[in-house]
């Protein structure tokens, strides 16, 4: 799986899916979309090595813009707590939890809950929801009530 930070998201090949992008043609239109760094390293690295494949590409990729063999995702969704508003607590756990694959959804929805700040967290977990988009979408609507509140 190709994995391009300023892609704007961790697995293109989602996209690929979505868009019903052929096997064949998902590399070349990849690379179509590199920008900034990765643009400046794919034009050195070819012109330097000559001509990238789909397998080298993407096990150089992985080394030079990819995350260290000694992050633990895991660890770190469980420590991330909400500290400005919902929406970038939300991102930030998006972004770690896409790099975890072996986890149910009920202990993606139990960290996200767990993260809240204590006033929101105790407000959407009144509600029984198995919905991950639920709790995020109830989440931001607690906390747009206490801003209300607090005017």
């Amino acid at each position: 799986m190709v994995m391009i930070p300023p892609f704007g998201c961790t697995r293109p090949s989602n996209s690929f899916s979505l868009n019903q992008i052929p096997k064949d043609q998902k590399f070349n239109l990849a690379s179509f979309h590199l920008v900034c760094e990765v643009v400046q390293w794919y034009q050195w690295f070819e012109k330097e090595n000559g001509t990238l494949y789909q397998g080298e590409f993407t096990q150089n990729i992985l080394v030079i813009f990819g995350p260290s063999s000694f992050e633990d995702f895991t660890n770190a969704l469980t420590k991330l707590h909400q500290t400005t508003i919902v929406r970038e607590y939300q991102k930030k756990f998006e972004k770690l939890a896409n790099h975890i694959e072996e986890l149910d959804d009920s202990f993606y929805r139990s960290y996200f809950i767990s993260g809240l700040k204590e006033e929101i967290q105790v407000e959407v977990k009144m509600f029984n929801s198995n919905n991950m988009i639920a709790k995020i979408g109830l989440a931001k609507l607690v906390e747009d009530k206490f801003n209300i509140e607090s005017k």
